[in-house]
């Protein structure tokens, strides 16, 4: 079950401080030519977005605007949910792209259309509410980017041009924070022009999240990251999983925490990849170690690509003092299901404890001597809960939601 966190935070001291501090999920999927090809696969997108239900999703080979209203009803806004909205459809030159977000959490500030001489690249600028009004606005930079496939030197050349459309436009927005360039790269290694572009071009560098440059074309020593393909049904490409197509990169304000958002360690991954699927079909045995049989054949029959998620943590007060360690965080981590305390040091007494909304303690731990602390709470069911963390006469409390 996934956390859908919305956090308030109060520091309990002789002058108490309250600020706003939330966990967010991005996701990012090449949905293959849809709806022109099997239009009925939004209930297919719907199973996976059940499991992963992100904050802001962006999608490539999208084709029309009726694919993107489907998408929207029934697959985002399906389950009971009612609070996805997405952007305006453009229909540029091939497939096009959409941004979805949770509009509880976010709103659209802007979007533009960048052309290439293939596809358009989409730019979504997202807002976050957590710390409206009164405060600095923090803003999300989303790049929605579906480079030319194939290998050889000629789509390599078109990959690297366009690219270098995309490091233009953002040189062209001097100042910019918060940036995330997500996509099918269809980049086969690190060495690839296009890849140093995204990198190094320009004045603005990106990141990836993983550090993982690499050989990574049928490559085992990559199997954990491969992205495509996940299997030639509906049309899409075979030849097993063996290529990271797709990806998201980031500024580096992005890793360091330095303009209130944070990459959370561990939540970059190729959604529904387990490792053991190196040049065979998503849906094969071994049965797959990290998604249920329902989701891996619901990534299967929706794409021949896996999604890619990363989660970060948004925190007004993360560029206090130019310092992402000048204020200690608690924040829930997906992936180990757990509630995390970070600060600077290390603590000499923290202890941790759950209470439900009724003031019963559900779990308590205390921890000594070090400077990120987590707690498990898998155990925990479908309801809301109470986290605090104690040290000495400072308490930090944040409120979650178990969906």
């Amino acid at each position: 079950m996934r956390y859908s966190v919305l956090i308030l935070l109060f520091i309990f001291s002789s002058n108490p401080i309250s600020f706003a501090q939330d966990s967010v999920r991005l996701m990012t999927y090449n949905i293959l030519n849809y709806p022109y090809v099997a239009a009925s696969r939004a209930d297919t997108l719907a199973i996976i977005i059940d499991a992963v239900l992100p904050d802001i999703l962006i999608v490539n080979e999208l084709q029309n605007n009726t694919g993107a209203n489907t998408i929207l009803n029934n697959a985002m806004n399906a389950s009971g949910r009612t609070n996805y909205s997405k952007a305006v459809f453009y229909n540029g030159g091939d497939s096009d792209n959409m941004c979805y977000y949770d509009h509880t959490k976010f709103g659209l500030f802007s979007q533009n259309q960048i052309a290439t001489s293939i596809r358009d690249i989409s730019e979504y600028v997202l807002f976050w509410k957590g710390n409206l009004p009164g405060a600095d606005t923090i803003y999300f930079n989303v790049y929605s980017v579906h480079l030319k496939a194939s290998s050889g030197a000629s789509n390599e050349a078109q990959r690297l041009a366009e690219a270098q459309i995309l490091k233009g436009r953002l040189d062209n927005r001097p100042g910019m924070s918060n940036i995330f360039v997500g996509g099918d790269f269809n980049i086969y290694d690190a060495s690839e022009p296009a890849y140093q572009e995204i990198i190094t071009g320009g004045n603005t560098d990106l990141f990836d999240p993983i550090n993982s440059a690499g050989s990574w074309h049928v490559n085992a020593a990559y199997a954990a990251i491969h992205t495509q393909a996940t299997g030639s049904i509906n049309g899409g490409s075979g030849g097993g999983l063996d290529d990271r197509f797709d990806f998201f990169f980031v500024s580096s304000d992005i890793i360091n925490g330095t303009n209130s958002v944070q990459y959370i360690d561990g939540t970059y991954k190729a959604y529904g990849q387990d490792g053991n699927r190196f040049n065979s079909d998503l849906n094969v045995c071994p049965s797959n170690t990290v998604v249920s049989a329902q989701i891996a054949s619901a990534l299967y029959n929706m794409s021949d690509h896996l999604p890619v998620i990363m989660d970060v943590v948004v925190d007004p007060t993360l560029d206090i003092e130019g310092s992402v360690n000048s204020i200690p965080k608690l924040f829930y981590a997906e992936k180990s299901k757990e509630i995390v305390f970070s600060s600077a040091a290390p603590k000499e007494r923290v202890q941790i404890e759950i209470i439900d909304l009724l003031g019963k303690r559900l779990k308590q731990k205390t921890f000594g001597n070090a400077s990120t602390l987590r707690l498990k709470i898998d155990e925990l069911k479908t309801g809301i809960y109470l986290a605090s963390a104690k040290s000495d006469n400072v308490c930090y409390s944040i409120k979650f939601i178990i969906r």
